[in-house]
C-alpha cells in the first residue's frame, strides 16, 4: 500500500475559486524478492573459517535457508544462532536482509556449491534464490604423504629413474617440478594427476630419467601454497685401488695406500680392516679428501706395519662406506 497527494478544486456561484487538500489511498503492487550472492566462488585452507555472504532485498515473510548442491544432492544445512557452537551458525542474529553464514572447522567435505534461497510460508520449493557460492577448500599435502622412490646408488654416466608421488591433496591444480642442485630442470614426461573418490583427494606423480650429474635431485610444485622440498641424493659409486710394494722383506716397515675415486657426496668414511693383522698394529693415518673437476670427491688413506714372517698370506682390505 502507497499513499498520495490528490488535488480538489470547487467552484462557487460568486466565481470564487478554493482549493483542497485530501489525503487519498492508492493501492500499489507489492516488491518481488531478491537474493543476491556476491561472491561467486570463495577458496579456503582446510581446519580455517568462511563466511558467505547473503542479502535479500527486503524483509519479507518466510524463512531463508542454506542448500548445498542441486536435484537428488541437494542437502538443507543446520544453521546455529551466531552464539551457539556449530560447524555452521549465521553470521548475525536476526537480521531482516543480511543471512550470511559461517561455515567453521572446514574440511575437504565442505566443498560445494552453496545456495541461499527464500520460500514463502508453509511452501517446500524456494520462491527465490541466489546464484550460488562456489566453496573450495584447500587440502595441503605433508611430507609424510610425499613418497620419493628410485635407485639411489649409482655408477657415473648411469641411468636413472626418479619417481616423486604425492597425495592426499586438492585440488588438483598442482604441479610438480625436479631440481638438480636448487635448478629447474625442463618439463618432465610422464607427470599425471588421478583423482579418488570420494575423498576428493588426489595423487600425483611424476618421474625423471636422467644421466645423472652430481648432485641433489628435488621435487617440489611452486605456487603461493606452501612448498614441501623433498631430496633425494644421487650418490657416485666409487672405485677402490690400492698400491703395496711389490715386493715386502721380513722385520721391514710396509707402505700401503688406498685410492677412493669419484665418489658423491663427500660423506664416505674410508678405513682399514682388520685393524690388526695377526695381533701386529696397524697405523693409519687421517683420510684427505679432494674435490674432483667433474664435482666427484676422492680420498686416500696410507697404512703402515712391520712385516713380519707369521704375516705372509694375510689380507689387508680397504673400505670405503657411505655415512648415513
Amino acid at each position: 500500500l502507497s499513499f498520495s497527494l490528490c488535488l480538489c478544486r470547487v467552484q462557487s456561484r460568486c466565481h470564487s475559486v478554493s482549493v483542497s487538500l485530501s489525503l487519498c489511498l492508492c493501492r500499489g503492487q507489492s516488491r518481488e524478492v531478491t537474493v543476491s550472492q556476491p561472491q561467486s566462488s570463495v577458496t579456503a585452507d582446510a581446519g580455517d573459517s568462511v563466511t558467505l555472504i547473503c542479502t535479500v532485498s527486503r524483509q519479507a515473510l518466510g524463512p531463508v535457508k542454506w542448500s548445498r548442491g542441486t536435484g537428488p544432492q541437494k542437502q538443507q544445512l543446520d544453521i546455529k544462532p551466531p552464539e551457539t557452537p556449530g560447524h555452521i551458525s549465521w553470521a548475525t542474529r536476526n537480521h531482516p536482509t543480511e543471512k550470511s553464514i559461517v561455515i567453521s572447522e572446514l574440511s575437504l567435505r565442505d566443498s560445494g556449491v552453496y545456495y541461499c534461497e527464500w520460500y514463502r510460508p508453509s511452501q517446500d520449493q524456494p520462491s527465490a534464490s541466489g546464484s550460488g557460492t562456489t566453496l573450495t577448500v584447500r587440502v595441503f599435502p605433508v611430507p609424510p604423504a610425499v613418497k620419493v622412490t628410485g635407485q639411489t646408488q649409482l655408477v657415473l654416466g648411469q641411468s636413472a629413474s626418479l619417481t616423486c608421488q604425492l597425495s592426499g591433496f586438492y585440488p588438483a591444480s598442482w604441479t610438480l617440478q625436479w631440481l638438480l642442485n636448487d635448478k629447474t630442470l625442463g618439463p618432465q614426461a610422464g607427470t599425471q594427476i588421478s583423482r579418488t573418490e570420494p575423498q576428493l583427494e588426489s595423487v600425483l606423480t611424476t618421474t625423471l630419467y636422467c644421466l645423472p650429474e652430481t648432485g641433489d635431485y628435488s621435487s617440489h610444485w611452486p605456487s603461493d601454497l606452501p612448498n614441501f622440498l623433498v631430496s633425494l641424493s644421487v650418490a657416485v659409486v666409487p672405485t677402490v685401488k690400492i698400491k703395496s710394494p711389490e715386493e715386502m722383506f721380513l722385520n721391514q716397515t710396509v707402505n700401503i695406500s688406498c685410492l677412493v675415486s669419484g665418489f658423491f657426496p663427500h660423506s664416505v668414511s674410508v678405513s682399514w680392516e682388520p685393524m690388526t693383522l695377526s695381533r701386529t698394529p696397524v697405523q693409519d693415518q687421517n683420510c684427505t679428501k679432494i674435490q674432483n673437476q667433474d664435482g666427484t670427491y676422492s680420498a686416500e688413506l696410507w697404512a703402515w706395519f712391520l712385516f713380519k714372517a707369521e704375516l705372509n698370506g694375510s689380507v689387508l682390505a680397504c673400505v670405503a662406506t657411505y655415512r648415513g
